[in-house]
């Protein structure tokens, strides 16, 4: 081979081997910038969702100030808690480049499902009674005392369907708790109710310490109200407290008329609430959030204690911030499946 034939193709080999060196640098440049860009728009979303946490817990903390301003008022004007208060409207905020919706539940207006049984986790018959008159009066078929062997501390089944022997012998098999509620949602493994007779009990019913059982008439259903005895007209009691704006107390609820010649107990009453549901949805930019933080409010000092926090997007079965956020169907869509479904607890 000629020396300029050797020449030329020793450039050729140079040529090519340069072409090799540089496709590898753009693909590994294209991947440093493509990486580069992932982690720039990861950073940024999680940013962003920070900062609607910390919206949320903004909207949490009015909540506490709203509610603890209430607290004060209604012992200043020897009041009670009603749904015409302040702290019984949803709100709306629109901070820098956000939206925060708010709402907050009087749980103390509901059936307290913990109730049924008592202090040494035997049934009490008399709200098992009325969690009976309840369910007939929602339009729910089931076995009321399925509820009841849910709860108790032994594993002796009173009703069908109910127990260890039962629910052992499903697929997955799980045991009955043997005690208190920890989310109302628990319902759902007595296998007793359909997703429709769910949504029609959450919005009546309610999972506090065992020892509360006093209903507030001033925020409870008209199912609710009729449940606590059979010649109680629940209809016409909301009617009277909304005329009224509420009752200021419990001898003002048993001396009207609606109630005249109906034999109430007065324990079974209560107008100052201790326990209230905060619902929130915060956004910033394209991140949400969402946030339910069940306060005790002390009936003394009217001081506000955080029992849990639930990071979780409310289940479709009872959400009371669907009416109040125009956006949140959509959200729910976009963020289900997503790093916020967190959970803390505190003791109460």
């Amino acid at each position: 081979m000629s020396v300029t034939a050797c020449g030329k193709s020793q450039r050729g080999v140079a040529l090519i081997s340069m072409l090799l060196v540089f496709t590898l640098v753009v693909l590994l440049v294209a991947g440093v910038v493509t990486r580069s860009s992932f982690d720039i728009r990861r950073t940024s979303q999680q940013l962003q969702r920070e900062q609607a946490w910390q919206y949320a817990l903004g909207a949490e903390a009015l909540a506490r100030q709203i509610l603890h301003q209430d607290w004060q008022d209604d012992q200043q004007q020897q009041d009670g808690d009603s749904l015409a208060e302040p702290w019984a409207q949803p709100r709306r905020f629109e901070p820098d480049d956000g939206e925060m919706r708010m709402v907050v539940e009087d749980l103390q207006g509901r059936f307290n499902l913990n109730s049924l049984v008592n202090a040494g986790g035997n049934a009490n018959a008399t709200r098992g009674a009325v969690w009976q008159r309840l369910l007939l009066l929602l339009g729910v078929s089931g076995d009321t005392g399925a509820l009841t062997d849910w709860l108790d501390r032994d594993t002796t089944p009173t009703a069908s369907n109910s127990e260890d022997s039962f629910f052992l012998s499903q697929s997955p098999a799980y045991r009955s708790a043997d005690g208190a509620l920890d989310s109302v949602l628990e319902l759902q493994a007595l296998r007793q109710f359909d997703q429709s007779q769910l949504a029609a009990l959450l919005p009546h019913v309610a999972d506090l310490p065992p020892a509360t059982s006093a209903i507030n008439p001033n925020t409870a259903s008209a199912e609710v109200l009729s449940s606590l005895n059979p010649r109680l007209d629940g209809t016409a009691l909301v009617a009277a407290r909304n005329n009224n704006d509420g009752f200021k107390n419990v001898a003002e609820l048993l001396q009207h008329p609606v109630t005249a010649g109906v034999e109430l107990d007065p324990q079974l009453f209560t107008v100052q609430s201790e326990y209230f549901l905060v619902w929130v949805v915060a956004r910033y930019q394209q991140q949400h959030v969402y946030l339910r933080s069940l306060l005790h409010r002390d009936p003394a000092t009217g001081a506000l204690q955080l029992l849990w926090r639930n990071r979780q997007p409310p289940s479709n079965v009872h959400n009371p911030l669907q009416a109040a956020s125009g956006y949140y169907s959509a959200a729910i869509g976009n963020e289900s499946g997503k790093g916020n479904h967190q959970q803390e607890y505190r003791s109460p």
